[in-house]
């Protein structure tokens, strides 16, 4: 096999590999802007804001959590000094090309953890959320609310 046609495979196999990885970059980059969207409506109380950005199971929990938010509830929100603070601090494939998962840090925000209770603030929590490829878009997938991590 003359050498230029080696070359040419070698080039090829190259370019194969750069555009498959580059998918995944895209693929990472989109998947973060997800959690970031998400994360700062959903750590913030902003329930409805968070709709484009989970699958359309995942709604119901959404629609469940504005339903636990009182009147205390509220006036606590109002009474925050700043918004939550969040940062995406992982971001790997799941079982498969089409999951992630994302671990995400919280800072100073209001957090609903026990039905009956009021809301009480945290300084600090680390959470898990699980993200699905759909219609080549990334999405948060919930299964049940958000729940930090031990």
């Amino acid at each position: 096999m003359p050498v230029y046609k080696i070359g040419f495979c070698l080039v090829l196999i190259c370019l194969c590999f750069s555009v498959s990885s580059c998918r995944h970059f895209t693929d990472e980059g989109a998947a973060d802007a997800c959690v970031d969207s998400f994360s700062q409506h959903y750590f913030n109380w902003q329930y409805e804001a968070c709709m484009p950005y989970v699958t359309p199971l995942s709604k119901r929990w959404l629609e469940y959590a504005a339903s636990q938010v009182h009147e205390e509830d509220v006036k606590a929100l109002r009474a925050m000094p700043s918004a939550a603070k969040y940062e995406v601090l992982s971001l790997q494939y799941g079982k498969n090309d089409e999951q992630m998962i994302a671990k995400v840090e919280v800072y100073d925000f209001l957090v609903m953890d026990t039905l009956g209770m009021a809301a009480h603030q945290l300084e600090r929590a680390v959470y898990v959320l699980n993200l699905k490829l759909r219609d080549k878009r990334w999405l948060v997938e919930l299964h049940q609310l958000p729940q930090r991590v031990k």
